[in-house]
């Protein structure tokens, strides 16, 4: 039997020793010298008082510090500890001098039990990999070799890249990381809620607490939320030295200091380069092809501005947005200047060779930005089907061929058209024309005959604006609800607006007309109110048009049919069919001017194969529409359907990794027994398949976004046409108007208001690009 443990028997376990004193055996006094890491720690031999046969025995170590010198409890389904990084005694105190003798307890089993725990964790798994969450990922080898490790150790291997199997949307690649591997890790525990595998939770799930705790989501920092709070609500930067402002949020408790104007700048701007970052990650692991919309602003403070947008698809058909830039313009507005910024903006993106579109108003200048960025392109790409490539890559882009007129814009051109035959003049002539009438002290307003109905409404409607008291005298007419706004010059429907209201307030309009003398030459007959109704129901379905395109943002396949809507519409009124037979024979030659507008962008448009090419990618419509619409549909089909096989040809797909000798064997019995039942997917397998093919049934759901219903029927028939699918997935985002960058131009007044006038441009930019990020991080698009 071992001898009974004395009291007050020095045994000093220290890390600096390697061997024990056989008298010091029989008690343990922990003593507070320093921890040394050493491989004399693993060595380190403590003999045990119940094994009085041997004095080399090993002391658990990792027992003994997870659960002190009592020992680990007795659990009916022991459960194996996580890894200890190495055996260590904790100091107890500088006044806990003397020691405490216990005994140790006999650990052997479950130590011996740790160990193979632990060493079957080590174990790689079948993609090689030992960490718990490498489980979650699948991993490719690339052909692409890259520089891993540093100094004496670095070595040129081959590049891998590492797909969430859940979500199949997470991917990295290994020369990106670093070596660093905690945002593989991080994104399985974050994003899908798993945690190490401990033994007892199989699925690597979180548990019922771990559910309603964050685990290792960071708390925001004050000062960052503080940040972004200004650039979301576009506050001033000298917000925070307001001292009101800092009285209260001292209230809250915060006895920091909060940081000034300056230095809340210099961290906008420190974030816009790590935004730039994130931007170039995202389209390097989700952008194939991009279609860029752009326009020029001059902003309220005097700042020419040049803003581009892009538009992608992801992998899963996930539409992509985000502002590449908003930059101010170093010279002049030319399309030269213009071709410039897209081109260093984009190759410092990583995405030149990647354009596929141009989207822009219909100025002159846009012409030329496209040819000249083609040009530029020519000297470092090759185009896309040229059968003798001399560069590394080649390009989709092609120039004026690739250039897409914003639809908003060619109803706005239509539609200016037809007011200025109409004799409607504009917002600015009326304006001035009010002027010289005070300016003169005119007792009665006369305008010459030959002005059209809506400028004497417009008249009209100013003059009442521009006085309080008479603005007064209208609401206190009966019947009425609205102030009749006035139109701007840049917004045609706000011409149509007017127009609706005072055709609402008829009667109340002709009253107060009457009440004043100034207006008494300025008659509104039956006549005349007619004629504006006429007018209103010819502007309509422009504005229809304009709404549609600005608010649901079709992509380009619905465009054609919006052109083919509005050149019936126009051709009606001409040919006074219908309804429009009665119409007023100053309507219908302002008709005749604006479908001669028309006429020129819709001619631009048949010819331009993009727009057909999405056409039919809606799988419920195909080539029926073309068919039914267009006389030269065969031609154009047979045209898109060469192109295609052309442009997209079945890639040949390596290995994902080395296979060893059993997988060989199993592939190569998979291979001879399903090499009877199918074939390999080609070109003209894949997209015959699909022109052959009768239309997808559906059931029309008004409440469904239908440009949402394409994507995503897209995205669930990947496998079954997978070249379709990448045609759909480079013309399918391409916007039929550039409404998204006029978003920007709002967001931008907002953010100068009437008290920012002093901002500079950088300044402006860096806001609109955290703005930009804000949302997209909010809409998962980073």
């Amino acid at each position: 039997m071992p001898s009974t443990p004395k009291q007050n028997t020095p045994l000093r376990h220290s890390l600096r020793h390697s061997s024990i004193q056989p008298e010091e055996e029989e008690s343990i006094i922990v003593d507070h010298t320093p921890l040394q890491t050493s491989k004399s720690t693993r060595n380190s031999n403590i003999p045990s008082p119940r094994t009085p046969e041997t004095r080399k025995r090993k002391v658990d170590f990792k027992s003994l510090h997870n659960y002190g010198f009592q020992g680990p409890p007795k659990p009916v389904s022991p459960k194996p500890a996580p890894p200890a990084k190495k055996a260590r005694v904790i100091a107890i105190g500088d006044s806990q001098a003397s020691s405490q003798a216990l005994s140790i307890p006999d650990n052997s089993r479950v130590g011996r039990d740790e160990d193979i725990l632990e060493e079957k964790k080590r174990q790689p798994n079948a993609t090689g990999k030992r960490a718990w969450w490498w489980k979650y990922y699948s991993v490719k080898t690339l052909t692409t070799k890259y520089d891993k490790g540093k100094g004496k150790t670095k070595e040129r291997v081959f590049d891998e890249q590492y797909d969430c199997n859940i979500c199949k949307n997470f991917t990295r690649k290994a020369s990106k990381l670093s070596g660093a591997t905690s945002a593989l890790s991080t994104h399985i525990e974050v994003n899908h809620k798993r945690i190490k595998d401990d033994g007892n939770n199989e699925q690597g799930m979180q548990t019922d607490l771990a559910k309603f705790v964050k685990g290792k989501e960071e708390k925001i920092e004050f000062e960052d939320a503080m940040v972004d709070w200004i650039i979301d609500s576009c506050q001033a930067f000298t917000t925070t030295e307001n001292e009101k402002f800092r009285t209260m949020i001292r209230s809250t408790g915060y006895s920091k200091e909060i940081i000034r104007a300056d230095a809340i700048s210099n961290r906008i701007h420190d974030r816009v380069q790590a935004t730039e970052m994130d931007i170039i990650d995202l389209l390097e692991r989700t952008c194939s092809t991009v279609a860029i919309s752009f326009d020029g602003w001059s902003s309220t403070n005097n700042l020419s501005i040049f803003a581009m947008n892009g538009k992608w698809a992801g992998p899963d058909m996930k539409i992509y947005q985000a502002c590449f830039d908003f930059i101010e313009i170093d010279g002049t507005h030319s399309g030269k200047n213009l071709a410039q910024l897209v081109y260093k903006r984009c190759k410092k993106l990583g995405i030149l060779y990647k354009i596929i579109s141009l989207t822009g108003d219909n100025a002159k200048n846009n012409d030329t930005c496209a040819r000249h960025l083609h040009k530029m392109m020519s000297y470092i790409y090759d185009d896309y089907l040229d059968p003798m490539p001399l560069h590394n890559q080649s390009m989709r882009f092609k120039g004026e061929q690739s250039l897409i007129d914003c639809m908003a814009h060619v109803d706005n051109l239509v539609v200016k058209a037809i007011l200025k035959d109409l004799g409607s003049s504009t917002h600015k002539d009326a304006c001035e024309f009010l002027d010289r009438v005070k300016q003169l002290g005119w007792n009665k307003i006369t305008i010459p005959g030959a002005a059209g109905d809506i400028a004497v409404l417009r008249i009209v409607v100013l003059w009442m604006n521009r006085s309080p008291q008479r603005i007064q005298e209208w609401k206190n007419i009966p019947g009425v609800t609205k102030i009749i706004p006035y139109d701007v010059d840049t917004r045609w429907n706000y011409t149509l607006t007017m127009l609706e209201i005072a055709l609402e307030h008829r009667t109340a309009l002709q009253l107060w007309i009457k009440d004043h003398e100034e207006l008494s030459h300025l008659i509104f007959d039956t006549v005349r109110w007619d004629r504006l109704k006429q007018i209103r129901e010819l502007l309509k379905p422009f504005e229809d048009h304009t709404l549609y395109v600005s608010r649901i943002e079709p992509t380009l396949h619905r465009i054609p049919d919006l052109y083919l809507k509005l050149d019936k519409l126009l051709q009606s009124i001409v040919k006074k069919q219908g309804k429009y037979a009665s119409y007023d024979k100053t309507l219908i030659a302002a008709a005749s001017k604006g479908l001669e507008t028309f006429n020129g962008y819709y001619t631009a448009m048949k010819e331009n194969d993009m727009y057909w090419i999405a056409c039919i990618l809606d799988p419920r419509v195909k080539t029926k529409w073309l068919q039914k619409n267009h006389q030269n549909a065969d031609e154009i089909i047979t045209r898109i359907k060469t192109f295609l096989k052309d442009a997209y040809q079945p890639e040949q797909q390596l290995p994902d990794r080395p296979l060893n000798i059993e997988e060989k064997i199993e592939l190569s019995m998979e291979m001879d027994f399903l090499q009877e039942y199918g074939s390999a997917i080609t070109n003209e397998d894949d997209i015959e398949r699909y022109f052959n093919t009768p239309q997808v049934n559906f059931v029309l759901n008004e409440k469904e976004c239908q440009v949402k219903w394409v994507l995503n029927w897209w995205a669930a028939h990947k496998q079954e046409y997978p070249l379709m699918f990448a045609v759909a997935r480079d013309y399918l985002p391409i916007p039929g108007a550039e409404v998204d960058v006029e978003r920007l131009f709002n967001i931008a007044r907002d953010i100068l208001g009437l008290r920012r006038m002093a901002m500079s441009s950088g300044t402006l930019r860096a806001l609109i690009l955290l703005k930009d990020y804000m949302r997209r991080e909010a809409a998962g698009q980073v």
